[in-house]
């Protein structure tokens, strides 16, 4: 019986072994870490939690940006903080998206866990 628990066992470990290495080869869902705002989509008067929404989340949801053109749009919560980032298109097309309230204010915000306005962020020329 001792025996069947020790192959038992290290069946157990080379199947997990096989599941790990599974999903080690799978592509990773790409997400961003944005600052949703918490109001209506263009205030965040409520003020921000942080999100990390897949990037087609953000370009098609989160950010004013018409995806069929990638170009600015109105479709989107004005008030999300969104950093600049890479994606593709769904024809395979490498696009960039700029970034949404990404000034020097949105920036210190997102560097605070999007819990800081900003207010104490000392600029320096």
């Amino acid at each position: 019986m001792r025996g069947g628990a020790v192959g038992l066992a290290a069946a157990l470990v080379a199947g997990a072994g096989m599941l790990a290495s599974s999903a080690a080869q799978a592509a990773p869902a790409e997400h961003v870490t944005i600052c949703h705002a918490r109001g209506t989509p263009d205030t965040a008067g409520n003020g921000y939690v942080v999100i990390s929404p897949s990037k087609t989340g953000v370009i098609k949801g989160h950010a004013n940006w018409d995806f069929k053109d990638h170009e600015v749009g109105d479709n989107g919560h004005a008030a999300d903080i969104v950093p600049p980032f890479d994606y593709e298109d769904n024809k395979g097309v490498s696009r960039s998206f700029p970034g949404q309230n990404w000034d020097a204010v949105g920036q210190a915000t997102w560097n605070q866990d999007c819990s800081g306005d900003g207010s104490s962020m000392v600029v320096t020329r």
